[in-house]
C-alpha cells in the first residue's frame, strides 16, 4: 500500500464519517481509542464488541470507552495522563442515533466502520520499508481537523517528507543515540526515526552476533526514543503509534515542554533532538530550552539538533539568539516549499535550522543556506502532498551531501558580476554570523531569513569589489547603458 493510497483512503474513510454529524474531535477521538485497542491486541475489545449493540442502556461508543479505560488502567501510564485521557475519552458525545450510518436503508456501525479501516492500515505502518512507512494517525488527524494551525486544534502536523529530511540530517546511529522530540504532535519524527534506525540495525546484522544483535532490538523499543506533547490527544496518538511499533509507552510524556528538566534529559541520556514547535508561540524559546538540556547532559555522544519554524521569528529575540549561540553552532538554516504545512492550512514559509552542540557559534563559522524549495513534492487536493516524479530521494541526497562538505559542490557565486549594479542570482551559500554582532542587536545579523542574509553577502561582496578598484567606477558599455536607463526614468 503506497502513502498516495493510504491518503486515499483516509479520505474516503473521513467521508463516510462525515455523514454522522459527529464532532471533528469526537471522530479522531473515537478513531484513536479503535487504534489503540487493535494495536494491542486486546482481546476483550474483540470478544465484546459484538455484544455492544444489544445492550439497551448504554450506546457502542460508551462501552467502548469502558473497555478502553479498563484497558488504560494496565499501562502503568503517569497518573496525571492516564486521569486527563479518561476525562478527554469521556467527554465523547455520541449518541445512540450517531453510532450507527443509514447506507443503502441498512445500518452499518461507526465503530466496525472504523475498525475495519484502521485494520487494513495496521500493516502499512508496521513495515520497515521506508518508502512505505508514515504517520497514519496524523494523516487521520489533518485530514479529519483540517483546521490546523489557524483552527481551533493550534496543532501543525509534520508531513512525512519533512520529518523523512529532517532525521536524516541528525545522523541518527542506532547504536547509541537517544532521541526526544519534544512536542510530538502524533509521533511522526519519532515513528520515522525509529524505521531508519531499524533499518540500519537490520543492515548491519550480519557484523553483530546474536547477542549484539538483541541488545541493540532491545534498545531501539526500549530507550532510543522518547516523546512529549501537551495536547492530551496528541500524546494519545503518539502513545498508540508506539503500541503499533512495539515501543514502550512509558517513554511518553504528556507534560509542558519547559517543565521537562536537567534530570529528565541526563537520566535517558538524550544527546539528540528534533521539534516541529507551535507557531504561534516563541519557536526560539524551544531552541533554547531543547539546546540547554541536551548540552548539560554528561555525555560524550555527539549531540545535535534540528528544528522547522517561521525563519523571521528565530530573530525576534536577539538575546534569545545570541544565548543560543553560545551553546551550539549554527551549521544550515534549509528553506522548505511555502506549501510543506498545507495540511494544517499553513501557507507562509518555514525553514529547517540545523544545529551541532560540540561548540559555541564564532564569527568565523560558516552557516550554509540551502534552497529545498523543490523537494519533489506537490499538492494535489485527492492526495495531499505527493513526491509525483519520485525525485524527493535524490533531491534529499544532494542536499545532505552538500551539508557534509559543501566544499565538493560548484556553489553559485556571488562574484560573477563586472560591474557593482549587477544582482546576481544566488541560491545556496555560505554566510559568517558573528554572535557578537548578534549581542549589539545588529539587525542585519539577527535576522535569520534566507533574503536578508542573501542581501548580507551580496552587499559585503559589492563594497569588496568596489574597493578593488579604489572606489573608481570604469565607465564600461554595460555601465554607460545602465545609467542611460536609470536617467531615462527619471
Amino acid at each position: 500500500m503506497t502513502t498516495k493510497n493510504v491518503v486515499s483512503d483516509i479520505k474516503k474513510y473521513h467521508n463516510v464519517l462525515f455523514s454522522a454529524s459527529i464532532t471533528d474531535k469526537d471522530k479522531m477521538t473515537i478513531t484513536s481509542i479503535i487504534a489503540l485497542l487493535i494495536a494491542s491486541n486486546y482481546k476483550k475489545f474483540e470478544t465484546d464488541y459484538d455484544t455492544l449493540l444489544l445492550n439497551q442502556v448504554k450506546t457502542p461508543s460508551e462501552l467502548i470507552v469502558e473497555i478502553a479505560e479498563e484497558y488504560l488502567l494496565t499501562l502503568g501510564l503517569e497518573t496525571k495522563f492516564q486521569n486527563k485521557v479518561i476525562k478527554l475519552w469521556n467527554n465523547v458525545k455520541l449518541v445512540s442515533s450517531l453510532n450507527t450510518l443509514k447506507k443503502d436503508e441498512s445500518k452499518i456501525n461507526i465503530i466496525r466502520i472504523i475498525e475495519s479501516f484502521i485494520t487494513s492500515v495496521m500493516p502499512h505502518i508496521k513495515t520497515t520499508d521506508k518508502q512505505e512507512t508514515m504517520d497514519f494517525l496524523g494523516q487521520m488527524f489533518a485530514e479529519i481537523n483540517g483546521s490546523g494551525a489557524k483552527g481551533k486544534t493550534g496543532i501543525v502536523l509534520t508531513p512525512y517528507f519533512i520529518a523523512d529530511f529532517m532525521t536524516d540530517l541528525l545522523e541518527l546511529n542506532y547504536k547509541e543515540d537517544v532521541l526526544l522530540d519534544g512536542a510530538c504532535g502524533t509521533g511522526s519524527f519519532l515513528v520515522t526515526a525509529y524505521i531508519k534506525m531499524a533499518i540500519q540495525l537490520e543492515d548491519d546484522k550480519e557484523n553483530l552476533t546474536s547477542a549484539e544483535y538483541k541488545l541493540y532490538s532491545d534498545r531501539l523499543v526500549t530507550s532510543a526514543l522518547y516523546g512529549n506533547d501537551l495536547d492530551e490527544q496528541m500524546a494519545i496518538l503518539v502513545l498508540t503509534n508506539f503500541t503499533l511499533l512495539g515501543l514502550d509507552i512509558s517513554n511518553i510524556s504528556n507534560n509542558d515542554f519547559f517543565l521537562l528538566d536537567g534530570d529528565y534529559f541526563t537520566n535517558n541520556n538524550i544527546n539528540k533532538g528534533i521539534l516541529n514547535p507551535p507557531f504561534e508561540y516563541k519557536p526560539e524559546d524551544f531552541a533554547k530550552h531543547m539546546l540547554e538540556r541536551i548540552k548539560n547532559n554528561d555525555s560524550d555522544k555527539p549531540k545535535k539538533f534540528v528544528m522547522i519554524a517561521p525563519p523571521q521569528s528565530m530573530g525576534k529575540n536577539a538575546k534569545t539568539l545570541e544565548q543560543i549561540l553560545t551553546i551550539a553552532t549554527l551549521t544550515a538554516v534549509i528553506d522548505v516549499q511555502d506549501n510543506a504545512f498545507i495540511e494544517s492550512n499553513i501557507s507562509y514559509g518555514t525553514s529547517i535550522f540545523l544545529f551541532d552542540l560540540s561548540k559555541a557559534q564564532t564569527a568565523e563559522d560558516k552557516v550554509l543556506y540551502y534552497d529545498f524549495t523543490d523537494s519533489g513534492y506537490e499538492y494535489f487536493k485527492d492526495s495531499g502532498l505527493v513526491d509525483k516524479y519520485s525525485t524527493f530521494d535524490s533531491k534529499k541526497k544532494a542536499a545532505i551531501s552538500m551539508l557534509e562538505n559543501p566544499s565538493i559542490f560548484d556553489k553559485p557565486s556571488t562574484r560573477t558580476w563586472t560591474t557593482f549594479f549587477d544582482i546576481p542570482d544566488v541560491n545556496n551559500f555560505e554566510i559568517n554570523i558573528d554572535p557578537i554582532e548578534v549581542k549589539m542587536k545588529n539587525v542585519e545579523e539577527t535576522d535569520l531569513t534566507k533574503a536578508n542574509q542573501e542581501i548580507k553577502k551580496i552587499l559585503s561582496e559589492k563594497k569588496e569589489l568596489i574597493d578593488s578598484v579604489n572606489n573608481k567606477i570604469p565607465a564600461t558599455p554595460e555601465f554607460i547603458d545602465y545609467l542611460v536607463d536609470v536617467l531615462s526614468e527619471v
